[in-house]
Formats: C-alpha cells, structure tokens, sequence
C-alpha cells in the first residue's frame, strides 16, 4: 500500500514543518529560573538522600559494634581463663575504634572490676593454709 504525505502526517509519522511561535523574553526567563529552581531542588533531595544513606549506615556499624562488644563482655566474664583474656582483648580493640562513643569505654572497666573481684574471691577461698587447721601454734616443748 502506498502513503501519501498526508496519510503520513495523520499518522504521526511525518511531523508539519511549521517554525515555533516566537518567545518573549519574559517567557524564556520564567522558563530559566524554572529550570534552576528544578536543578536545585534536585540536588538538595539527593543531599538529603545521602545523608541519610551515611546516618543508616552508621547505624548499622554501631548495631555491628554493639554485637561484637557485648560477645567479647560475654567471653570476658567466661570462667576459663583463656576465652576472658580472649574477650578483654576484643574489648581492648573495640573501645578504640569509632563506633565506640565515650560512655562505652566505662562498660569493659566494670567488667574488668568484675572479674578481677572474682579471681581475688577464689585465689582467697583456694589458698591452701599454710599450717594443718589444728597446729595453729607450734608446739612448745616440756621444760626439761
């Protein structure tokens, strides 16, 4: 089948060339500061939307942080000696970095007094007495 330009242009195919009605200054301007309005508000949504993308994160770094610290408390307070140590060394570490905030750094002092009250109560109720319970003195010898 054959078109004619002008079925063409019923169609949507062909486009009229006709030339654009001129603008006036006013309406070119309006157009402008529009457009830089648009631009603006653009780039202060993305702003809001990083900062908010970087206030998440940091939570999830701080939830992260809070996880590790409270298994290195945990290991801390454990009774075999080997895994405490294991656990203040984590406390040790995490402290220091920067989701640690400044009243988290008191938390592994406490649990250092804890423990430390804890070993110095069984090193005194394990200490073997120097003497056998029932020669508290030594015994004299009879006047000859």
């Amino acid at each position: 089948m054959f078109m004619t330009p002008l079925m063409l242009l019923a169609a949507g195919v062909v486009h009229a060339t006709t030339s654009p009605a001129p603008v006036s200054g006013a309406q070119a301007t309006a157009t402008l500061v529009a457009a830089i309005i648009a631009g603006v508000g653009a780039l202060i949504a993305a702003g809001v939307g990083l900062i908010n993308a970087s206030r998440s994160l940091a939570q999830v770094r701080r939830e992260q942080w809070w996880q590790q610290f409270q298994w290195g408390i945990e290991k801390a307070l454990s009774h075999d000696s080997d895994e405490s140590d294991v656990g203040f060394a984590v406390l040790n570490k995490l402290v220091q970095r920067k989701e640690a905030r400044e009243e988290d750094n008191e938390i592994p002092l406490v649990v250092a007094d804890l423990v430390t009250d804890r070993t110095s109560r069984q090193h005194r109720w394990r200490r073997k007495p120097e003497r056998p319970i029932g020669q508290l003195r030594p015994a004299r010898r009879p006047a000859a």
